[in-house]
């Protein structure tokens, strides 16, 4: 399945650096895919039991967000295949 996620504001600005379940990534897929549970690594994330591997696209946003913080990123959609 494929499924359009879409960072937004809303979710850079809720999200926390270095978190795994509270980044903008997490926030954007647990409303989307409206599940509960969600863990973000740098290259990948995990729910219902099996982890996924990101685009490149959120794996540079992860990377910027967590280094240089919410100011530096900005709204952006990825494909997500689960």
């Amino acid at each position: 399945m494929r499924k359009l996620i879409k960072v937004k504001r809303k979710h850079i600005n809720k999200g926390f650096t270095l978190n795994t379940n509270s980044c903008p990534i997490a926030l954007a897929v647990r409303e989307t895919l409206d599940i509960k549970r969600i863990n973000v690594r740098c290259t990948c994330l995990y729910f219902h039991s099996k982890w996924i591997s990101l685009s490149c696209s959120a794996v540079r946003f992860i990377e910027k967000f967590d280094s240089r913080g919410r100011s530096a990123v900005k709204p952006f959609n990825f494909y997500l295949n689960y």
